[in-house]
């Protein structure tokens, strides 16, 4: 009797070797693709986020069309980039995937794979001969629904306008926007290794307390906190910004307008932040859960009626 292995791994983010690249894992990766190879019987899924594209393009924030985007992204370099940095590992993805299937689900740091067949069969000659990129993936056998999650909440999805034009999510806006001058700000006062740890930051408000206990380690006469805030203010008050807040809370961008005032305008955008950081922290710790819950309810009963 043979033994059916599946493998689901999640949020790799193996990236192109920049200050943000911290997936170090190249080797254990490689032994469990070994292992996984020399069975004759098994499934790997990398569910979403498997390789870091949000990342290893420059965008400065302005572009706010995912074909527009798409457009501007040098995925050739990209993903070469990647293949510099992590060679030996890519080689064992190509050898495992001669003779196995890897369903890549995309997540919101990979979701340009669905948007061009281009993109699309280029990823699939670089990382092996049998790869299937998926939105989600439903197992039949198995009764599994197997999604990256990103579509469950608000900031991380894409949005879809009404003129047809397809807002990328609101979180990408803001790293793009927010990075391009914070972290040239940040690396030259503080060492490298500290911008992965700010980039892996989650849920993203609660950089005070990250910045503030920053600056008492490194007692840095730089306001870190002031400064962020100061690009967060900036940010808001940006046409993207204003765009995806019209689209996605109608109501909630009048809000925008208030930190366009720059007299009191940093010290409202400290407070509206933590306000909007308690709330979301108040929230029941499942409510992500209870999102997939509902969706999942309305996609099995569409499953059964074309079945």
């Amino acid at each position: 009797m043979r033994i059916l292995t599946k493998l689901y791994l999640s949020d790799l983010h193996i990236g192109n070797g920049s200050k943000k690249d911290d997936f170090r894992y190249d080797n254990e990766l490689i032994k469990i693709l070994e292992d996984l190879n020399e069975e004759s019987n098994n499934e790997l899924y990398i569910v979403g986020d498997g390789f870091e594209i949000l990342q290893s393009y420059e965008n400065n924030g302005k572009i706010n069309d995912v074909n527009e985007i798409i457009k501007n992204i040098d995925f050739n370099y990209i993903l070469s980039e990647i293949e510099n940095n992590h060679s030996a590992l890519i080689k064992t993805f190509r050898k495992y995937s001669q003779k196995n299937t890897i369903h890549y689900i995309v997540g919101n740091h990979d979701y340009y794979l669905l948007f061009d067949e281009k993109i699309k069969n280029r990823f699939k000659d670089f990382l092996g001969k049998k790869i299937e990129i998926h939105p989600y993936y439903y197992d039949d056998k198995w009764e599994l629904f197997i999604i990256h999650g990103n579509q469950f909440d608000a900031l991380n999805r894409l949005t879809l306008t009404k003129s047809g034009k397809i807002l990328p999510p609101y979180g990408e806006i803001m790293e793009k926007f927010i990075s391009k001058y914070f972290d040239s700000e940040v690396l030259k006062v503080l060492p490298d290794e500290i911008l992965m740890d700010y980039d892996n930051i989650e849920p993203k408000m609660d950089i005070f307390l990250w910045l503030e206990e920053i600056r008492k380690k490194y007692s840095i006469g730089l306001d870190l906190e002031y400064k962020w805030i100061d690009m967060f203010v900036q940010f808001v008050r940006s046409k993207e910004s204003k765009e995806w807040l019209k689209t996605n809370y109608p109501l909630m961008h009048i809000f925008s307008y208030l930190f366009i005032n720059k007299i009191g305008g940093i010290k409202f955008g400290e407070n509206l932040v933590r306000v909007i950081s308690s709330l979301r922290g108040a929230k029941k710790t499942n409510y992500l859960m209870e999102n997939v819950k509902k969706y999942y309810t309305k996609i099995e009963l569409y499953l059964k009626n074309i079945a």
